[in-house]
């Protein structure tokens, strides 16, 4: 029987994967947490630089996201390749 989370070479990088999505989940709700703060500084006209963080903070979060997706599609597929 093989053990679809093992703690060899394929084991530990699923084990990044789901750090990565908790991680993930952890930055992408305190972030998503300030959405309206973020679009009350983007409508005003405060200085530049900090209408560039937000959008730095934004950029980083949707490559968070990805990064989640991929590493959310590549845990499902390694349970479907198991359970198969």
């Amino acid at each position: 029987m093989r053990i679809p989370f093992s703690f060899g070479r394929r084991g530990s990088i699923t084990s990044l994967y789901a750090v990565i999505l908790v991680l993930g989940f952890f930055w992408c709700r305190d972030v998503l947490g300030r959405l309206s703060e973020d679009i009350q500084t983007m409508k005003e006209g405060v200085d530049k630089a900090e209408k560039n963080v937000v959008v730095f903070y934004w950029v980083i979060t949707a490559g968070i996201m990805a990064l989640m997706g991929y590493s959310a599609w590549a845990i499902v597929s390694k349970l479907i390749d198991f359970i198969k």
